[in-house]
């Protein structure tokens, strides 16, 4: 199939659900238009399929000369908005590694969560996980730069990872990494299963 990105407003208050305020697929020559969009709070997202969009991050979200990367946009009853600029990087950073027991064994199906610095913690495109796999192994990938920790879990609850209580009880096990564009950092996690 071709490749297609598409950029969705979600409801800034609900917990993240891939799609919400719509989504629309952006044409060929990079442009996209988002219409009837009810009044209210959003953070903005987008997805992109095809080769090499796993590396891609999203750079700069702008309005007018409003900076929306960090931020909610607000859309008020009656008001007329402007350009949406987007900016997607291909500089994103990369961290993978392997997650092992005590013994060094390596533990598959151990789910690997890229959390970001508590300060960007509301905006839930920067978040990645993925599930190691028989040999223990991971790849985290399409990373915009910044703090973040990894933490490995076993059972993770759907969406317990945006949860700000969850993540303070756990806060201790994240291994801190600070990533720059292009960063490749490789990481060897120990876990201790619960069973």
């Amino acid at each position: 199939g071709s490749a297609e990105t598409r950029v969705s407003l979600q409801p800034a208050e609900d917990r993240p659900m891939f799609g919400g305020g719509g989504s629309v697929e952006v044409k060929d020559d990079g442009s996209f238009a988002l219409r009837n969009v009810s009044p209210g709070t959003y953070r903005i997202s987008f997805y992109s399929s095809g080769s090499g969009s796993e590396d891609l991050y999203l750079q700069s979200a702008r309005l007018g000369d409003a900076d929306l990367l960090d931020t909610d946009l607000e859309i008020r009853p009656g008001q007329t908005l402007g350009q949406l600029e987007l900016v997607a990087s291909a500089k994103s950073a990369r961290v993978e590694g392997s997650v092992g027991d005590d013994r060094g064994k390596p533990l598959s199906g151990i789910q690997v969560v890229l959390v970001p610095d508590s300060r960007r913690r509301s905006i839930t495109r920067l978040f990645k996980m993925v599930t190691t796999d028989q040999n223990g192994r991971f790849t985290l990938r399409g990373i915009a730069p910044g703090e973040y920790k990894v933490f490995a879990f076993e059972d993770l609850e759907f969406g317990a990872q945006y949860d700000p209580d969850f993540l303070r009880q756990h806060e201790e096990k994240g291994k801190p990494v600070s990533l720059g564009e292009n960063s490749r950092e490789s990481l060897t996690l120990k876990f201790t299963p619960s069973s």
